[in-house]
């Protein structure tokens, strides 16, 4: 069991770089990398001498390496998520660092090698910086004022809803409210009732993150996702004034949200990693659950892009049941081939054709 006196000792041997006698307590500096300082503390039975000091001091240094090695993993046991990361490229950078300072470099490596450490540096270097903005973004959301869910939410709503609007001019009429309400309200119900799970999964991963701040997390991934389609929008209004294909235009909309909920599942992940989550499985098969939600959704508030005499259809199928039956199906109403009408032959008329 480590003692006060015990770590006075040791702070006293960092401080000095010598070996300090404390009663029965002996403490050696230890020589660290990256900047570190450290001692080895010994209790002895009785009070050393010089000689033992002298055997310590000289067998510590012979394991110098080895303690080394040994404190820095036990220091990243500790750390999790992108802290660990960040703390590996640093020491990454750091050998880089030196290695691009030798005088001999080109001697031992070539070109190519001393050009590879650079642009890794570059890259390692950047990285490091998102990861930092990112546990910025964690710190900030764990304020208990922070405000960022309405904020999120009230964004991912009006971007949702134009692209909604846009799905809506396709068959016009009530579809240009319908279309944007269901889409909206079909979406946020989908986040509400996937939260729950979220968080579990997120603890399941080892994220250390609250409630407010893990719904704030969630909004952020769903204004994300509206931003990017609300970019898609023009491209889709195009095709939905120009073609009448229901299977043309469900697969291009379709296509966008699954590109949009890509980055948002991805920078919902990098949010829960930012906060100490270090397992990528349990969060993987939330990401799998919610994208089936919001796919089935798009089932069961049909028609979206259609039209209907019903707002809402009662009749349960699934969604890859629900894309084969309409995916050869066109808007346009069927135009049935005009038949030429068949003589009337009335009792008793003359044709004067026939006679002779």
């Amino acid at each position: 069991m480590t003692t006060d006196a015990d770590r006075h000792s040791a702070r006293q041997s960092c401080l000095q770089e010598l070996p300090v006698v404390s009663g029965t307590t002996l403490a050696v500096p230890l020589e660290l990398s990256d900047r570190n300082s450290g001692a080895c503390v010994f209790v002895l039975p009785g009070v050393p001498t010089a000689q033992q000091v002298q055997a310590l001091h000289t067998k510590v240094a012979e394991h110098s390496a080895r303690l080394d090695a040994a404190v820095h993993t036990a220091r990243l046991a500790r750390l999790s998520g992108l802290a660990r990361k960040s703390d590996v490229l640093r020491a990454t950078l750091h050998l880089a660092h030196t290695l691009e300072h030798c005088d001999n470099l080109a001697s031992t490596i070539d070109t190519q090698v001393a050009r590879s450490l650079k642009l890794a540096k570059t890259d390692r270097a950047l990285s490091i910086k998102i990861a930092e903005q990112q546990a910025a973004l964690v710190a900030r959301l764990a304020e208990p004022n922070h405000n960022a869910t309405g904020r999120f939410t009230i964004m991912a709503v009006v971007s949702i809803f134009f692209f909604g609007l846009v799905l809506g001019c396709f068959a016009k009429h009530e579809q240009l409210w319908a279309a944007p309400a269901k889409i909206t309200v079909g979406l946020l119900f989908s986040g509400l009732i996937c939260f729950p799970s979220l968080y579990i999964f997120a603890t399941l991963a080892g994220a250390r993150a609250s409630i407010s701040q893990l719904a704030a997390c969630l909004a952020g991934a769903l204004a994300l996702a509206g931003l990017l389609l609300l970019g898609f929008a023009p491209a889709v209004w195009i095709f939905a004034e120009s073609t009448d294909s229901l299977g043309f235009m469900g697969s291009l909309a379709v296509g966008a949200w699954m590109i949009a909920i890509f980055f948002a599942l991805r920078f919902l992940k990098s949010v829960i990693f930012a906060s100490g989550g270090t397992q990528k499985g349990p969060l993987a098969i939330w990401s799998i659950v919610f994208l089936l939600v919001t796919l089935q959704m798009t089932t069961s508030l049909r028609p979206i892009l259609g039209r209907s005499d019903i707002l809402l259809t009662q009749e349960k199928k699934f969604f890859l049941q629900h894309w084969g039956d309409t995916f050869g199906s066109s808007i346009k109403p069927e135009i049935n081939a005009i038949k030429p009408a068949s003589p009337t032959v009335i009792p008793g008329s003359r044709n004067p054709y026939f006679e002779n």
